[in-house]
Formats: structure tokens, C-alpha cells, sequence
């Protein structure tokens, strides 16, 4: 019996054992992040993928994943812990326009002060500590047990050090 899949589908049928991803062609490696909510983890990898190839849809699919309604909770925070590595000004002014500072969920808040320790240490020190972001991740962390929240202690010595 033949079934008529197309190369994502296969993909997902047979998860979890997973394609060679290196030969998985861009735009099913797109489709697969389209169609997350029929196997989230396939998403993941193939959104993880695009990352390394550089794809010049990437920022678009990583935003797409973050702002869809249904997408599992782990395949957000990792879109949004790609964008900011790859793009951190991108995932910068999309912190800023959906405040996600004020919104994300605890491990997705310290996915982004990671972020902002690793980018206060460089060129974009200045335009990082006058920025929303910044202010509402202060905010966020006055308002939660901040000692409980991964890398602010090393957030608060970033900012001491202005």
C-alpha cells in the first residue's frame, strides 16, 4: 500500500526517528514549521536547522512561531532563543512591540536576560540599558523572586556597572 505523502509528512510519520537533516530541503523544512501543530518537536528541528543554513526566512518563521496562539510552549521559547541569537536586535524590537518581557513565561524571561547579559557586554551596551526591553525585564524581575529566575544576578552586575 502506497500512501501519498509529501516529504514533510513522511517526516513526521516517522517521528521520532528523524531525516538526515543536512539533506532535508529548505522548503520542507519551511513546511514543517508551517504545519507545527502536526508534530511540534519536527518544528524544532527543522526551525533549528534553517538557523545553521541561514535561510533568509528564518526571522520570519521564528516570529510566525512565537506569535501563533497553539505552539507548544518549548517551541516558542525556542524560536525566540534562536531569533535572539541570530538576529538580537530583531528579537529586540519584538520584545518591545508585543512586550514580552512583561508576558513570557519564567524560563522564556531567562532566555532573554541571557540575551541581554551576553549583548550588555558588547558594542550595543549603550542602546540595550535605555531600552524598553531592559526596563520592563527590571520591572518583570521586581515583581517575581528574582534570585529564582536564571542569570539576573548577572543581569543586576550588568547593570551596576554603568
Amino acid at each position: 500500500m502506497k500512501f501519498n505523502l509529501t516529504k514533510a509528512q513522511e517526516i513526521q510519520f516517522i517521528f521520532p526517528e528523524e531525516p538526515d537533516w543536512d539533506v532535508v530541503d529548505d522548503s520542507v523544512l519551511i513546511e514543517l514549521i508551517k504545519d507545527y501543530d502536526s508534530e511540534q518537536s519536527c518544528a524544532t528541528s527543522a526551525l533549528t536547522e534553517l538557523s545553521c543554513r541561514k535561510n533568509s526566512d528564518f526571522n520570519k518563521l521564528c516570529v510566525f512561531i512565537i506569535k501563533e496562539e497553539n505552539t507548544d510552549i518549548w517551541l516558542k521559547e525556542h524560536a525566540y532563543d534562536l531569533l535572539l541569537s541570530k538576529d538580537f536586535l530583531e528579537g529586540l524590537i519584538f520584545s518591545d512591540v508585543n512586550n514580552i518581557a512583561k508576558l513570557c513565561s519564567l524560563r522564556m524571561l531567562s532566555v532573554l536576560i541571557s540575551a541581554l547579559n551576553y549583548e550588555l557586554q558588547g558594542d550595543f551596551r549603550e542602546l540595550i540599558l535605555s531600552h524598553k526591553v531592559t526596563n520592563q525585564v527590571k520591572a518583570r524581575l521586581l515583581s517575581e523572586k528574582s534570585e529564582t529566575i536564571e542569570f539576573s544576578d548577572i543581569f543586576y552586575q550588568h547593570l551596576e556597572n554603568v
